[in-house]
């Protein structure tokens, strides 16, 4: 019984590990982190391509062709170093509210880390 927790911590830890990642990669080299992740840059937004691995683009409701305009209220896309900072509060609070543009429409997803 003494390795049941150890067995549950893998996937309990996988979403914070993920964010960790995402940080360290937008600090250290966004341009193949956002390349890797299926995302460009829009200066004032984050547009999401075919590129997104389903996995994700699953996880967090988004689809191709979504803009994502704000993280927690904050503004992304314009600052790599910014954005990391946003993650790691995302990290800290368990939860993002993430705003959308899809199409016409502006819609907020709600996502527990």
């Amino acid at each position: 019984t003494g390795n049941q927790p150890a067995a549950e911590a893998p996937s309990d830890s996988a979403p914070k590990s993920a964010i960790d990642e995402a940080v360290t990669e937008l600090q250290e080299n966004p341009a193949s982190y956002l390349s890797r992740m299926g995302v460009m840059a829009g200066g004032d937004n984050y547009q999401v391509t075919a590129a997104m691995p389903a996995n994700i683009r699953n996880r967090l409701g988004l689809e191709s062709g979504d803009r994502v305009l704000k993280v927690n209220g904050q503004s992304v896309g314009s600052s790599p170093a910014q954005d990391a900072r946003v993650l790691q509060q995302v990290k800290q609070s368990g939860e993002a509210q993430i705003e959308v543009q899809r199409g016409d429409q502006v819609i907020t997803i709600r996502q527990q880390f």
